[in-house]
């Protein structure tokens, strides 16, 4: 089956595959515990290994919305992200907590918990 023809509900309540996403950003900033991507990508990118290999896109919208969907939601247990941050000085790899998704418009703000690395510099002064 083509992953177009996947619905949502079936995607994150599939008992067998885990999917993974990815979100795109043109931008980040951070502060007090909030992080924003900017000029966030329209969709977000899902996938999972084998022996599925289910891949595919869903609206930033839908993402947010099925946050507190299914048995054990996002909500229920917080998913780990890691940030990378490409800067003039390289790029900065930092594993966060994601909580509370907001989308408003093409930007997306989680409530994060900093687990392993620091925010850039300038990523945390406000916009990178």
């Amino acid at each position: 089956m083509d992953a177009k023809d996947k619905d949502v509900k079936s995607i994150f309540e599939a008992d067998e595959i885990e999917a993974l996403f990815v979100q795109t950003a043109h931008d980040v900033s951070y502060d007090d515990g909030k992080l924003t991507l900017h000029t966030l990508a329209p969709t977000t990118l899902f996938f999972s290994d084998r022996p599925d290999r289910v891949t595919g896109h869903i609206t930033s919208r839908e993402f947010v919305d099925s946050w507190d969907k299914g048995v054990d939601s996002f909500a229920s247990n917080p998913p780990n992200a890691v940030l990378s941050i490409f800067h003039p000085e390289g790029v900065s790899d930092v594993v966060v907590e994601l909580l509370s998704p907001e989308l408003s418009g093409n930007e997306i703000t989680y409530d994060v918990l900093i687990l392993d690395g620091e925010i850039w510099r300038n990523a945390a002064s406000g916009r990178s």
